[in-house]
């Protein structure tokens, strides 16, 4: 019974409302048409002997962008005097642009010819009345005389408004008679509208206990996906990756970090031997291009590691070639073995008058005040070089944590040597360095 109430109560709305948009849709359209044309015309005085002036437009009622053909005739009525240089001398048109432009050429007009001047305007898209005005101008004999014609009203109306004023009127009588049928079905609807409500309560409230349900059950489902994922990655790691991170660690990284260490060892303080200094400078060299033509790169456990000892390394570059020039580094760096001992170092490098050269500039003592801007970098690649391979033995050690007071003397050390760096690669490397120690709180609490 309430289906089949319901299914009246459609087909009578339904058909009210088709009704009513049908009524609306046929007084738009018919009042949007174009309404039957009016033309005009306007003729001016004239005495017997004089000329007369006529115009005439075939429609006086527009809708925008509406075209309209209009024409000034001028009639010479002498019985005798030629009119010379007939032609009009003002023609003003508001509201209405050219369609095609004005035919002005001038005529002689012998008694009783015509002269015509003809045109298309076309109506503009701002409703109002209008009107055409134009003067025109001729001479008898060495005397010009004038005389203006004005026709108007012309009217730019609004279809749209009209059909719209029209339809509300039509819909206006609609609801007169219509109002008591469309009440009742109205309180029909409302309390069809009532029961419905309740029933999608009770469905929404039990489809609601049944996604709550549902997500709890995925929820469990998610974490145990997570914890299958991690002893995914975790065997992943130990059998696939860690192998080969040691093994780049154990050749290259820890070598080229121990390296670095012992040339901030040997450069100054109680220990200071700038011979042991500069071996283990080219040493560390060696060292790196060694890595780099193996392997290409860093590669470690995280990115912004990578990406922060690789900014290190190239900042020493920098500064080494800034010293000795890129390509006797690059020649230096090949004549150097990294595993050489320092009497090897010394015995192998003794004729070699390259490397002489660059130790002695080195140890020249303003040259070697300098070199502290490469210390102060080679401190902090040793200390982030080593703290990064280790984070790859998180699940065999403890997780790595950064030595906070050896990372803030390394990085004062490279802050106040500010002035020997380029600026551009100074404030890259500063800025490289705030973001990845800023990131280890974060990432060592996930581990």
């Amino acid at each position: 019974m309430k289906a089949a109430r319901n299914a009246v109560l459609f087909i009578i709305g339904a058909g009210l409302a088709a009704w009513i948009v049908v009524l609306i849709i046929n007084n738009v359209q018919e009042n949007t048409s174009a309404v039957a044309k009016q033309p005009m015309s306007v003729t001016t005085a004239a005495d017997k002997d004089d000329l007369r002036v006529d115009a005439w437009i075939e429609d006086s009622r527009l809708d925008p962008r509406d075209p309209i053909n209009y024409w000034i005739t001028a009639t010479n009525r002498a019985k005798q005097s030629v009119a010379s240089d007939v032609r009009l001398i003002t023609f003003k048109h508001p509201g209405l642009d050219e369609i095609t432009g004005l035919t002005n050429q001038p005529f002689a007009l012998k008694p009783g010819e015509v002269a015509v001047f003809n045109g298309q305007l076309v109506a503009s898209s701002q409703p109002g009345k209008y009107g055409i005005g134009a003067v025109v101008a001729w001479k008898e004999g060495t005397v010009e005389r004038r005389k203006p014609i004005g026709i108007g009203p012309i009217t730019i109306e609004n279809p749209t408004k009209r059909g719209y004023l029209r339809a509300l009127r039509t819909l206006q009588g609609i609801i007169k008679d219509i109002a008591l049928p469309v009440a009742l079905a109205v309180i029909a609807w409302f309390f069809t509208k009532i029961e419905n409500d309740r029933e999608t309560a009770r469905k929404e409230l039990e489809e609601g206990r049944q996604r709550h349900e549902k997500a709890i059950e995925q929820q469990r489902d998610e974490l145990q996906q997570k914890t299958e994922n991690r002893r995914v990655r975790l065997h992943q790691t130990w059998t696939l990756m860690l192998p080969k991170v040691h093994e780049y660690a154990e050749r290259y990284y820890l070598p080229a970090s121990v390296d670095a260490s012992a040339v901030s060892k040997y450069y100054q303080g109680p220990n200071q031997d700038p011979d042991l200094c500069f071996y283990f400078y080219f040493l560390y060299l060696a060292q790196m291009k060694q890595m780099i033509d193996k392997i290409s790169g860093f590669y470690l456990r995280y990115r912004n590691g990578e990406e922060v000892v690789g900014t290190l390394w190239e900042m020493l570059l920098d500064l080494a070639d800034a010293r000795y020039g890129r390509k006797d580094r690059e020649r230096a760096q090949s004549l150097v073995n990294p595993l050489w001992t320092s009497a090897e170092f010394d015995d192998n490098i003794a004729t070699n008058t390259l490397i002489i050269a660059m130790r002695a500039k080195l140890l020249a003592s303003a040259e070697y005040a300098k070199f502290a801007a490469d210390v102060a970098v080679l401190e902090l690649f040793a200390l982030l070089i080593a703290y990064e391979t280790n984070c790859s033995y998180e699940f065999w050690y403890e997780p790595e944590r950064l030595d906070e007071d050896a990372w803030q003397q390394s990085f004062n050390a490279f802050v106040a040597q500010k002035s020997l760096y380029p600026p551009k690669k100074y404030a890259q490397l500063l800025k490289t360095l705030e973001e990845h120690h800023a990131s280890l709180p974060k990432r060592e609490s996930s581990s």
